[in-house]
């Protein structure tokens, strides 16, 4: 990706993803790889297993906002990865129910809790109603 993307790397603020199909770390390592990334949005993500092994950056600062739409079940690989970074989100919004249950996300919560400052949750109830808090 360095050779489509390697010019943005330096500047790049705010990237939105919609509509991918990608594993946990291909993603998390293209993420890293911009310094300046202060605006995260993930939309119809699909993490799926690669053959193909991705390094990950050995550390790394999250900051910013952070969003996660139309997720479902796969992604707590790729929020266990993240939670093991130093994460600065001082905003963040997610889709799901998945998440009340789902320890990786504690975790993650755990570690932006010193710097969130607005938390979105937006999930779909039984009846196919949204309800937001």
């Amino acid at each position: 990706m360095s050779h489509v993307f390697g010019h943005l790397f330096g500047a790049l603020r705010s990237l939105s993803i919609h509509g991918a199909a990608c594993s946990p770390q291909a993603l998390i390592s293209f993420v890293a790889s911009f310094q300046q990334l202060e605006r995260l949005y993930l939309h119809g993500i699909w993490f799926e297993p690669s053959d193909i092994p991705h390094p990950l950056p050995e550390t790394h600062t999250f900051k910013g906002e952070f969003f996660l739409a139309d997720w479902d079940d796969s992604s707590e690989e790729f929020i266990g990865i993240l939670a093991q970074y130093d994460l600065q989100y001082r905003e963040m919004s997610i889709n799901g129910e998945c998440w009340l249950q789902d320890t990786t996300w504690n975790r993650c919560l755990t570690k932006v809790s010193s710097h969130l400052e607005k938390f979105g949750i937006h999930w779909s109830e039984s009846d196919g109603e949204s309800a937001r808090w």
